[in-house]
């Protein structure tokens, strides 16, 4: 049954911020599988071992029925832990996935040498970051950002101020959507999202079947499922199972991500980072967009009209994102007056 608010503790307000390629040979085994191959691996005793990127058919058969209380998934699953570092600033900050975590890379690039960034050009300055490095930071990847971090990468910085910029769950997948599932496929990557097609039912049905595998632990977290690591919950993610409550929350400003972004220097400038150079980066990225954002695309109102009067839909997002929402106190009526 679904659990009351009370049954979670809510991040303390101490914390909280007002919310204002693959290749050919792969490709041909994954069309092969019949949906009945993922649905046995589910329902096996022992994990299966899955191939990294899995991904398999549309999953047409499994059972979703919106109409029962069924129980929704469960929160502090840490199936990955990426963040970005500063040594020098003793920072570290979660990267979640479609919120603003280029954006989080480009800061750390600068923060990863200061002086060397405010030696480069105006035009060295000014060119887009995202997961590519500034020549600043020139072979800094794997020094400031962790991907999938080990236990001792963690340790390393486990005293290191924390900050995470969080989005609501609606607006993220949604984000998501567009980007990985429609862009992908329209760039010609058929096996983009589970194989799906740009299909919506087909994408939540199969994140909400390895969300569920992952779980109770028929998958294992080894086998690296990209698009579920894309899209899965919040507290999936950072570590926060063990580190829920360290961390500094900053809201994402959907009508004005600037807002976001200056929210993010402000908290720089409290940890130390010198302010000459948290504004030659304003001045080097202002107005500037990541090529992936899907701000401002009209498909993206349409996908989310798509999903918000479908309730067979809002019932499988409800069941993977209702922890995400009254963790993080997110507005969730809609969800409330869309399920039946």
């Amino acid at each position: 049954m679904w659990p009351e608010h009370e049954d979670y503790i809510l991040m303390p307000k101490s914390r909280r911020t007002p919310w204002g390629s693959y290749c050919s040979t792969f490709i041909i085994l994954i069309m092969a599988f019949e949906t009945s191959f993922l649905v046995y691996h589910l329902t096996r005793e022992k994990p299966p071992v899955f191939p990294k990127f899995y991904i398999s058919k549309n999953v047409s058969n499994i059972v979703v029925d919106i109409n029962k209380p069924d129980t929704p998934i469960p929160p502090f699953f840490n199936l990955k832990t990426s963040f970005f570092q500063s040594d020098r600033f003793k920072l570290k900050a979660c990267a979640l996935e479609k919120s603003m975590s280029s954006v989080l890379f480009s800061y750390f690039c600068v923060l990863h040498n200061t002086d060397a960034y405010m030696a480069l050009p105006d035009e060295k300055k000014s060119e887009r970051v995202e997961y590519n490095t500034l020549e600043s930071c020139k072979d800094a990847r794997e020094i400031i950002y962790q991907h999938y971090a080990t236990p001792e990468a963690i340790e390393k910085v486990k005293h290191f101020r924390k900050f995470v910029i969080v989005r609501d769950p609606f607006e993220r997948f949604v984000s998501g959507f567009v980007d990985r599932c429609d862009g992908k496929y329209d760039q010609g990557s058929r096996a983009a999202c589970y194989g799906c097609e740009k299909n919506l039912t087909c994408v939540m049905e199969n994140l909400l079947v390895r969300l569920q595998g992952f779980s109770s632990g028929q998958l294992p977290k080894t086998s690296h499922d990209y698009y579920t690591e894309h899209f899965m919950p919040f507290t999936w993610q950072c570590n926060l199972d063990k580190e829920w409550g360290t961390y500094e929350i900053i809201p994402f400003d959907e009508k004005n991500t600037t807002v976001t972004s200056e929210a993010v220097a402000e908290l720089l400038k409290s940890s130390g980072v010198p302010e000459n150079v948290l504004n030659e980066y304003r001045k080097n990225n202002k107005g500037k967009n990541m090529s992936h954002t899907t701000h401002g695309l009209n498909h993206r109102e349409e996908v989310k009209q798509n999903l918000l009067k479908d309730p067979y839909l809002m019932g499988i997002f409800r069941k993977i994102f209702y922890y995400d929402y009254i963790l993080l106190g997110f507005d969730q009526s809609f969800m409330n007056s869309t399920v039946v």
